[in-house]
């Protein structure tokens, strides 16, 4: 017997080594440098600060701002004894300072929600903080006073240097309000009308659907065909039994020789075979008063 030739099994393809994608470099934005200065630092603020005045408040907040949240954490849950100012209210641990600032390039509302990078460039530490207020004096020699707690994290001592950084990337982005809608006016309850008599119509009633145009255009052929095909002696007639309410119904013809003193008006006017300038229908020529007419002879009345 025939041996069956077993078919040569395919061997995989070696996979080819896919190239890696360079990595996309993330395009970081340009930061705009607001506010820098760099110089000689002290501190400031809570209720050990007998520099600061028992009244003396800040240049940025008010005390409205101790119950907003954003800004709360940054004061003493109540006063210190004795004092009625926002400055030794400060709780000295936060992370706040002063610097002398030109409002015309920074204003008030943008520093109250900024955030500023400060840094001691002798060891390389650095924190935010929140601006709180304007200072320190220019006779001091100092550009900025830092909070106690700050000047402790970043291993400052009065008189050493500082670099503080305000850019528009830090600032925090007001929430515009959407104005309130006025509230809607209930629309006043619908009252139920009075029961009426109910209207029965009748089927002998006039009909007020207006006719269609296929209706109205049948309507007018059938009165132009009418007209075409009477006599003029027909049609006299029907003129005369619609002149009024009197004449209907009534033959306006008297035939000559009769005297009917009802209808004795009519004569002059409505003669059949006559036309209103006294001439006969049909012949055209004058006809004597009582003469008879074609009409009349045609119908036996001569």
């Amino acid at each position: 017997m025939a041996q069956k030739r077993k078919s040569p099994k395919k061997k995989p393809g070696a996979k080819r080594p896919q190239r890696k994608k360079p990595a996309k470099e993330k395009i970081q934005p340009v930061e705009e440098i607001l506010f820098r200065v760099e110089g000689k630092m002290s501190t400031f603020g809570g209720p050990t600060d007998t520099g600061m005045s028992a009244s003396e408040g800040l240049a940025l907040f008010t005390p409205a701002d101790l119950q907003d949240p954003k800004y709360s954490y940054l004061f003493l849950p109540t006063p210190p004894p004795g004092t009625t100012g926002l400055g030794r209210r400060l709780n000295p641990e936060k992370y706040y300072f002063a610097c002398r600032w030109n409002y015309n390039d920074t204003p008030r509302e943008f520093l109250k929600r900024a955030l500023a990078r400060v840094e001691n460039p002798a060891n390389g530490r650095a924190a935010d903080a929140r601006p709180v207020d304007w200072g320190p004096n220019i006779s001091t020699g100092r550009v900025a006073d830092l909070s106690p707690g700050l000047a402790k994290a970043l291993g400052l001592q009065t008189d050493d240097f500082v670099r503080i950084t305000i850019s528009a990337l830090r600032a925090i982005p007001v929430k515009t309000v959407k104005p309130v809608k006025p509230a809607k006016r209930a629309a006043p309850p619908i009252q139920p009308a009075a029961p009426t008599k109910p209207v029965i119509k009748h089927l002998s009633a006039a009909r007020t659907v207006p006719l269609a145009r296929s209706e109205r255009r049948s309507t007018r052929l059938r009165q132009r065909w009418f007209h075409r095909h009477r006599t003029r002696w027909e049609r006299n007639r029907l003129t005369c039994a619609a002149a009024g309410s009197r004449f209907r119904g009534v033959d306006p013809v008297v035939a000559p020789g009769t005297s009917d003193p009802a209808h004795e008006h009519l004569r002059p006017r409505f003669r059949a075979g006559l036309l209103p300038t006294g001439r006969d229908q049909l012949s055209g020529q004058a006809v004597r008063p009582g003469a008879p007419t074609s009409l009349d002879r045609f119908l036996g009345r001569s």
